[in-house]
C-alpha cells in the first residue's frame, strides 16, 4: 500500500500555478519579450571557494554572467573544507574567513554592487555550503535533532533487570517493550555517499497486542526491571529505547580549538522540523550580516535560497513531535516509534543506512498508519520551519524564499511547495524526466491535456474551492480532477472530493484499486470505504480504465485548451495574461521529432516568438475550425516554440490581413513586409506537380516549380583550427584561466573531437572554415539560402561573410542566410563552437586534487565500483547543407 496520500492529476485551462506563485509583497518586474528583466532571466549557480578569493575576479565573474545574458548568480559560498565529504585544509582560517565574518561582508558586497552595476539581481544562500545551518552556540535548541534508537533481546525467560539499552545517549523519549513473532536478515543494496558499517539489516514482525510502554518504569539512572514470563512459539521479547538529542551536525566543520566566538567552530545544520531552526537562521543574519547591508540586499537581490536538506540522522525529529502528535491524532507515538526506526533518515543521502531493524506488526497494513501518521506530523514540522523562513525574509528583506522543497526526505513534496515562493527541483534527483518535474512543479500533457499533479493537503489552500464548474477559478482552473491508479484516499479528501463535485467539478476515478490510506490503527477504515462508494455514486463523478481516461473526458462535454495529434511526445503549457489580452502555448517535443498538428481553443491571432533572438512574427499557416485554431506543428526533438494569442495587434509585431490555410511541401521559410504583403521561400518541389497555396481569404494561387534549384548543397572540406584550453605548468595555478594553443585539421567530413587525431582528448574552441559558390553550379537560385545544421552537440555561433548571424536554436538550427549572400563569388562560412571541458580534464585526472584530495567524482566512482565517466563526443558533428530557395512575392 503506498506511502503518501492522493496524488491525483488537475486538468486545467491556463493561468499561473497558484501552488507556485505565491510571492512576497514585492511585484516582480519582467520586461519585455524581447529584454526580460533580470529578476526572469536565468541565473547561474556561482561557488565561492571562500571570501579569500580576489573581489576584482568576483565582480568580473559577476559581470561576465550579465555579458551573456544571465540575470544574476546564485551566491553560493561553498567553502570546500570540512564537512561530511570534504577534507579538513590546515591552512584555511575558517574564523578569518567564515560565513558571516568581517571578510565574508566584504565579499558579499562586493557581489551585490556588481549587480547593482550591471542591472543584475542576486540570489543567496541562507548558509554556508547548501545553505542547512549557519555558525551558532552549540547550545542553541535550534539546530538539529535526532531520535537515535537502540534495542536489544530481553533474556529468553522473560525476565529483565538492569540499565535500558542506549542509557546516556540523550534525554529519554520513550522504552518499548514487544514480542516479535518473525526475524528476517536482509540485504542492504547499493551504496552511499558514506558506506554503512553493515550491509543488511533485521526485520521483525511485532505483535501488535504485545506492544508495552515501560517509560515510566525508567528509574533516574536508567534502570527497569519486569518479568513477562518466557515467550511461545520460538518468539522473542525485545526492548527498544529512543533517546531525543541534538546532533551537532555541522555542514561544515572546522576543528579549531579557539572557540572564543561562534566563527570558531565551523557552521552547524538547523532543525528543519520547528520555527526555531529558522529563528537561528534569522538571528545570525539580524546579528552578523544584515544592518548596513540590509538596503542593498533589499534593492540587489531576489530570493534567498536553501538547497537540498542535506542532513544526516537517525530519525527526522524536533522534541515538539510527541505533543503535536497526540494532539493531531488522539494517541501517543512513544508505544510506535519501533515502526518508524527504519527508512526514516535522508533517504536520498543515506539509502544504504536505513537503520538496523526494521519493525512491522502484525496486522492488515504492517503498521503503515502509524509511519504514515508520523510522516504526516512531519510535514507539518518542516512546514512551520518554511513558513517562518519566509515570514521574515519577506518582512524583513522584501524578497523571496527559494528552496528545494522537502528534497531527500520521506516526505510528500506536493504538501510544502505551496509554501517556498520558488520552489525549485534539478535534474539530479529528477533525472529529466518531465513526468518527475511534475509531481513537484507541475505543467504536462497526455493526449493535449495539460496537468498538474495535487495531493489532498492542497486541498486545504484558500485557493482551492469551485466555481463555475472549475477548481481554483482564480488561478490554474482546474477543469476535473483524476484520480490514477491505485491512489489512496483519507476520509477528509473523499469528504473534499464530493463537496467539489457537488459544486460541478467532474471527479474521475482511473483505473481501479483506489481505497483506504492507512492511519493509527485503522478506525475510521470503514468509514472511509464507505465514503468513497459514496462519492463514486455522486453526480459529477465518474469512473473508467486508465486507458479509457481521453474519451470518458470527452464524453462529458471537456476539451483540452491545446489537443494534440502529433507522431511524437509534446508538452504543451497554456498560459492567459488578462490584462494584455495575450495567451500562450509553450511546446516541447520530447526525444524523437514531432510532426502533426494542435488544435487551440481560442480565435486569437497567432504569433511565433523566438526565445533565441527576441523576435516576434505572425504566423503565416493555421485554419480556424469550429472557434478552434489548427496549427501544423514539425519541431525537432527537444525543440520548444512559443506561440502567443493576441486580440490586438502584437506590441513590436505586423498584425496581417490574411494567412495561409494550405500550402506547398516545399515552403521553407516567410516573412511578412507589411500587413498585406508577405515573401514566400519556395525550395525545389520534389515532384512534377504544380505547388499552390491558399489563402484565409478563399483565393487559390498557383506558384511555379522551382525546377532550377538544387535541393541542397553539402557543405565539405572543412578547416579546424582547435583552440586547446589546458592546465598551467603549475597546475595550481588559480590565476590562469587556461595555456591556450591552437592545431590545425583538415576535414572533408565533420567528426567529433574524439575521432580526430590530437583532439581525442582535447577540450577547448573549435574554429570551423569553409566556402561555397553562390550561385551554386547549374543553378539559377540568387534570392536566398538557408544554412542547415543536422545536428548540433552544444552550441555554435556563425559567420557568413564575416556577417554574425543570430542567436542560433540549437536543436533546430536552420537559419535564413539570404541578406548575406554575395552572389558570383566563394561565400565564407564560420562556425564557431565550444567544447566541455572534460575530454581535457578527464586525460589529466590523475593530478587534480581537491583540497589536497582526489576530486569528488573520482571518490565517488570508487566507492561505486566503476570507472570515471566515458569521453563525449566535441566538436561539430553532422551534416551541414545550404538550402537555396527562390523568393514569392503575395500581396492582397
Amino acid at each position: 500500500m503506498s506511502a503518501f496520500k492522493l496524488l491525483c492529476a488537475a486538468l486545467f485551462l491556463g493561468l499561473t500555478t497558484w501552488a507556485l506563485n505565491i510571492s512576497a509583497d514585492k511585484p516582480t518586474h519582467v520586461g519585455t519579450f524581447e529584454v526580460p528583466s533580470a529578476r526572469v532571466r536565468p541565473r547561474f549557480r556561482y561557488w565561492l571557494p571562500d571570501p579569500g578569493v580576489n573581489k576584482t575576479l568576483l565582480a568580473e565573474d559577476i559581470k561576465a554572467a550579465g555579458d551573456i545574458g544571465a540575470g544574476g548568480i546564485e551566491f553560493l559560498p561553498f567553502y570546500g573544507y570540512g564537512g561530511v565529504i570534504d577534507t579538513y585544509i590546515p591552512a584555511a582560517n575558517w574564523s578569518k574567513n567564515g560565513f558571516g565574518t568581517p571578510a565574508f561582508l566584504d565579499a558579499f558586497r562586493v557581489a551585490l554592487k556588481a549587480h547593482k552595476d550591471h542591472d543584475m539581481v542576486m540570489d543567496f544562500a541562507l548558509g554556508p555550503n547548501q545553505g542547512q545551518g549557519v555558525p551558532a552556540e552549540s547550545t542553541d535548541e535550534g539546530l538539529q535533532w535526532d531520535l537515535v534508537p537502540h534495542y536489544s533481546r530481553v533474556p529468553e525467560n522473560g525476565s529483565f533487570t538492569g540499565t535500558i539499552p542506549g542509557w546516556g545517549e540523550g534525554e529519554l523519549v520513550a522504552l518499548v517493550f514487544a514480542e516479535a513473532s518473525a526475524e528476517t536478515n536482509v540485504s542492504i543494496p547499493g551504496s552511499s555517499l558514506q558506506p554503512p558499517e553493515y550491509t543488511s539489516y533485521i526485520r521483525l514482525t511485532l505483535s501488535f497486542g504485545s506492544l508495552k510502554d515501560l517509560t515510566t518504569q525508567v528509574t533516574s539512572s536508567g534502570h527497569v526491571a519486569f518479568n513477562f514470563g518466557a515467550p511461545v512459539n520460538r518468539a522473542r521479547f525485545w526492548l527498544f529505547a529512543f533517546y531525543e538529542k541534538q546532533t551537532l551536525v555541522k555542514n561544515l566543520d572546522f576543528p579549531y580549538n579557539d572557540t572564543r566566538t561562534i566563527f570558531d567552530n565551523g557552521s552547524y545544520t538547523v532543525d528543519h522540523f520547528s520555527a526555531a531552526g529558522a529563528k537561528v537562521v534569522e538571528n545570525f543574519w539580524k546579528s552578523h550580516i544584515l544592518d548596513s547591508n540590509s538596503r542593498s540586499i533589499r534593492t540587489n537581490a531576489a530570493e534567498a535560497w536553501e538547497d537540498s536538506m542535506e542532513l544526516t540522522s537517525h530519525i527526522n525529529w524536533t522534541p515538539a513531535i510527541p505533543a503535536k502528535f497526540e494532539q493531531k491524532y488522539g494517541y501517543s507515538i512513544r508505544l510506535f516509534l519501533p515502526l518508524i526506526m527504519w527508512g526514516n533518515n535522508n533517504i536520498g543521502l543515506q539509502p544504504s543506512d536505513p537503520g538496523q531493524v526494521q519493525c512491522l506488526l502484525d496486522t492488515e497494513d504492517g503498521g503503515q498508519g502509524y509511519m504514515n501518521d508520523y510522516r504526516e506530523l512531519l510535514q507539518d514540522c518542516y512546514r512551520e520551519y518554511l513558513e517562518e523562513l519566509r515570514r521574515w525574509v519577506h518582512e524583513d528583506l522584501g524578497l523571496q524564499t527559494s528552496s528545494q522543497v522537502s528534497y531527500n526526505m520521506p516526505m510528500d513534496t506536493a504538501v510544502n511547495v505551496p509554501f517556498s515562493d520558488a520552489p525549485e527541483c534539478e535534474s539530479l534527483g529528477f533525472d529529466n524526466n518531465v513526468d518527475s518535474y511534475l509531481q513537484f512543479s507541475g505543467a504536462a500533457h497526455f493526449a493535449g491535456w495539460t496537468y498538474e499533479y495535487l495531493t489532498a493537503d492542497n486541498f486545504r489552500l484558500p485557493q482551492a474551492h469551485v466555481k463555475d464548474n472549475v477548481l481554483a477559478p482564480d488561478g490554474p482552473r482546474y477543469k476535473a480532477l483524476v484520480l490514477p491508479e491505485s491512489s489512496n484516499l483519507t476520509l477528509e479528501a473523499t469528504l473534499k472530493l464530493k463537496s467539489f463535485a457537488e459544486a460541478g467539478l467532474p471527479i474521475i476515478f482511473s483505473g481501479n484499486a483506489h481505497g483506504y490510506y492507512s492511519s493509527g490503527n485503522n478506525s475510521d477504515r470503514n468509514s472511509v470505504e464507505s465514503a468513497i462508494s459514496n462519492l463514486l455514486e455522486s453526480e459529477n463523478v465518474h469512473s473508467c480504465e486508465s486507458q479509457h481516461l481521453v474519451q470518458l473526458l470527452s464524453s462529458i462535454g471537456l476539451s483540452p485548451q491545446i489537443r494534440t495529434e502529433t507522431n511524437g511526445t509534446l508538452y504543451s503549457t497554456w498560459r492567459e495574461d488578462e490584462t494584455e489580452g495575450l495567451d500562450y502555448a509553450f511546446l516541447f517535443c520530447d526525444g524523437s521529432p514531432c510532426r502533426g498538428r494542435i488544435y487551440v481553443s481560442t480565435t486569437k491571432v497567432p504569433y511565433i516568438l523566438d526565445p533565441w533572438t527576441g523576435d516576434k512574427a505572425p504566423l503565416f499557416v493555421f485554419s480556424v475550425e469550429n472557434n478552434k485554431t489548427v496549427l501544423p506543428i514539425n519541431l525537432k526533438g527537444n525543440q520548444t516554440q512559443i506561440i502567443a494569442f493576441a486580440e490586438n495587434t502584437l506590441d513590436g509585431a505586423i498584425r496581417p490581413t490574411f494567412h495561409a490555410t494550405s500550402v506547398p511541401p516545399n515552403l521553407l521559410g516567410y516573412k511578412y513586409e507589411s500587413p498585406s504583403k508577405v515573401h514566400l521561400h519556395l525550395g525545389v518541389l520534389q515532384s512534377e506537380s504544380q505547388p499552390s497555396l491558399t489563402l484565409s481569404t478563399g483565393r487559390s494561387l498557383q506558384l511555379s516549380n522551382a525546377s532550377t534549384l538544387l535541393s541542397s548543397l553539402p557543405l565539405r572540406n572543412w578547416t579546424l583550427t582547435a583552440e586547446h584550453w589546458e592546465a598551467p605548468s603549475n597546475i595550481s595555478d588559480a590565476t590562469t584561466i587556461a595555456h591556450k594553443h591552437n592545431s590545425t585539421h583538415y576535414l572533408t567530413t565533420l567528426a567529433p573531437w574524439t575521432q580526430i587525431p590530437g583532439l581525442e582528448n582535447a577540450s577547448g574552441i573549435g574554429y570551423y572554415h569553409t566556402s561555397f559558390p553562390w550561385p551554386p553550379t547549374n543553378s539559377s537560385a540568387t534570392d536566398g539560402a538557408y544554412i542547415r545544421f543536422s545536428h548540433v552537440l552544444h552550441a555554435i555561433t556563425v559567420y557568413v561573410n564575416s556577417n554574425q548571424l543570430p542567436p542560433i536554436d540549437s536543436s533546430a538550427a536552420d537559419v535564413d542566410i539570404g541578406p548575406y549572400l554575395c552572389p558570383g563569388q566563394d561565400n565564407e562560412v564560420l562556425v564557431v563552437t565550444p567544447t566541455t571541458m572534460w575530454n581535457y580534464l578527464r586525460s589529466i585526472f590523475g593530478r587534480i586534487e581537491n583540497v589536497g584530495e582526489p576530486p569528488l567524482l573520482e571518490l565517488l566512482s570508487q566507492l561505486q565500483g566503476g570507472e570515471l565517466p566515458p569521453s563525449v563526443e566535441a566538436g561539430m558533428v553532422g551534416e551541414v547543407e545550404v538550402v537555396p530557395y527562390a523568393r514569392y512575392k503575395v500581396e492582397m
